[in-house]
């Protein structure tokens, strides 16, 4: 029957690896590479994985290895029990730190989604709670390309030519 299609070599989907950063996204465990200062304090909730930190002169921060010179992408949700508390992501460098962006929070829920690139691999976000309650959970570090290309949008390969509707399968390979 011609109207059935002819199978050659079947076309495999390409998937893109992707790679979050932060080593402990669900907080679960000892927390590793902490930074912390002043006063500042933590403590896991492990019903929701939420981190909750304290403080009124301090800061509490996490250290974190990242691709040099390669733009990458912090998705993190944050509740702030008011407008007081301050955030920051730093390049971390044999001398101190470097402010990289200082995202705005504010009182309530905040979905933070930020761009940056580190010069030395080595990054820090931090939360200064300046006196009220912070909740940080979801955290997410990835490179840019690969956020961008799972979530950033645009049209499905279907949409632009890349795929044979007729051939898609479950895994992505056609049957023959």
């Amino acid at each position: 029957n011609s109207s059935q299609p002819t199978c050659s070599t079947p076309r495999r989907e390409t998937r893109m690896q992707r790679i979050n950063w932060f080593p402990n996204p669900l907080f679960i465990g000892d927390l590793a590479n902490v930074n912390r200062y002043g006063d500042a304090t933590a403590s896991v909730n492990y019903n929701n994985h939420q981190l909750n930190i304290t403080g009124t002169k301090g800061g509490y921060g996490f250290n974190v290895d990242v691709p040099t010179n390669t733009p990458l992408v912090l998705s993190i949700f944050v509740w702030a029990e008011s407008d007081s508390a301050a955030f920051a992501v730093m390049d971390v460098t044999s001398t101190g730190v470097n402010a990289l962006t200082n995202p705005s929070i504010t009182k309530g829920v905040n979905n933070v989604l930020t761009r940056f690139t580190s010069g030395t691999g080595r990054i820090r976000f931090e939360f200064v709670p300046n006196g009220t309650n912070v909740n940080i959970a979801d955290v997410l570090i990835e490179t840019a390309s690969t956020y961008d290309s799972a979530v950033g949008g645009g049209a499905s390969g279907l949409l632009h030519g890349g795929h044979d509707a007729a051939r898609l399968t479950l895994l992505g390979v056609a049957a023959c």
